[in-house]
């Protein structure tokens, strides 16, 4: 079993200055019921950051981000992985993607760190992967 964790762009962070400011400042002005519930925010979302990986076993590709996506792929379902830099909501924390079309209509956005080798696990497993960048 080999778990590829998911590439984090510091933009990924830009959004979470503004939560983070209301956070202290809530807390510097006494308004404690603000500062709480966003602090529970930021740590949901610091554990969808940490729980966003990739993994790969016996031939199965388990995707999973924090505690709402857990998908499973076939690799050998797997037809064509492109690069990718779409802002779509996905299951990856950087914009370098690579989008895998698998199945006859599905396809998946992932962010893997160390993209190439992972590439190279999936032809292992699927030679028939046509990859295109």
């Amino acid at each position: 079993m080999k778990i590829y964790k998911s590439k984090v762009d510091w933009l990924f962070f830009l959004p979470l200055a503004y939560p983070i400011f209301l956070c202290v400042s809530g807390f510097v002005r006494g308004h404690y019921l603000i500062s709480v519930i966003t602090l529970i925010i930021l740590v949901l979302i610091g554990l969808m950051i940490q729980k966003t990986e990739y993994t790969l076993s016996e031939g199965i590709l388990n995707v999973k981000s924090g505690f709402l996506v857990n998908k499973k792929i076939d690799v050998k379902t797997i037809r064509k992985i492109e690069h990718s830099k779409s802002i779509i909501s996905a299951p990856a924390l950087s914009r370098d993607r690579l989008l895998l079309i698998y199945n006859k209509f599905d396809d998946i956005l992932i962010s893997p760190n160390e993209k190439q080798e992972f590439i190279d696990e999936l032809l292992t497993i699927n030679p028939n992967i046509e990859v295109k960048f």
